[in-house]
């Protein structure tokens, strides 16, 4: 009887370490497809890796972003999901669920999603100039002009757009020379 415990134990390593090689393998295939711009197939890849890897939170996240590639933010919502059912802390995840729901018109979800992604990593510009627009579309202005303020400080990556932002506030607000000055510094920003 031992001797069938152990062949059993050894086959069923085998098949588990068959399962992770098959799930690399497609999240890497995955990897490449997105990076040429096949997000169709690189979402399948990324499913088939998630199927292959039930705990693994990667692989569903990036179908999630292959989804959001495709202008599906429904079906990045649902595979967004899975991947925080699996690791609800992975980076980004929090913000790209919020973008997400912003994306569908869930302003409630997206902001709760984008706080719990500023919450965790303060420096994510994303999260913060998508809470700049949750609260133009509120008609916040002032909550709004302090988002995107903060979304320039991270970095150039949303900067531009947050001044764009910042100039609409300013000019619904009245003050002409504020907006002027910060579409002055968005086309700046964008012609670089």
């Amino acid at each position: 009887m031992p001797r069938a415990v152990g062949a059993t134990l050894a086959l069923l390593l085998l098949v588990c370490a068959a399962g992770a090689v098959r799930a690399q393998s497609e999240f890497e295939r995955g990897l490449e497809l997105f990076e040429a711009g096949a997000y169709a197939e690189a979402e399948l890849a990324f499913e088939a890796a998630a199927r292959a890897q039930p705990d693994d939170a990667r692989a569903p996240y990036h179908a999630g972003l292959a989804a959001s590639k495709q202008d599906d933010p429904a079906r990045a919502i649902e595979a967004y999901q899975r991947a925080a059912e699996r690791d609800p802390d992975l980076p980004h995840l929090q913000a790209n669920l919020g973008i997400a729901y912003y994306e569908l018109g869930d302003l409630q979800r997206a902001a709760a999603h984008l706080e719990r992604a500023h919450t965790s990593d303060p420096s994510d510009g994303s999260a913060l100039y998508f809470l700049g627009l949750i609260d133009w579309r509120y008609a916040d202005y002032q909550s709004a002009i302090d988002h995107f303020e903060r979304a320039v400080a991270t970095g150039p990556e949303y900067a531009a757009r947050a001044w764009y932002g910042i100039g609409r506030c300013h000019q619904v607000l009245g003050d002409e020379a504020l907006a002027e000055e910060a579409f002055r510094r968005a086309i700046e920003l964008d012609e670089d």
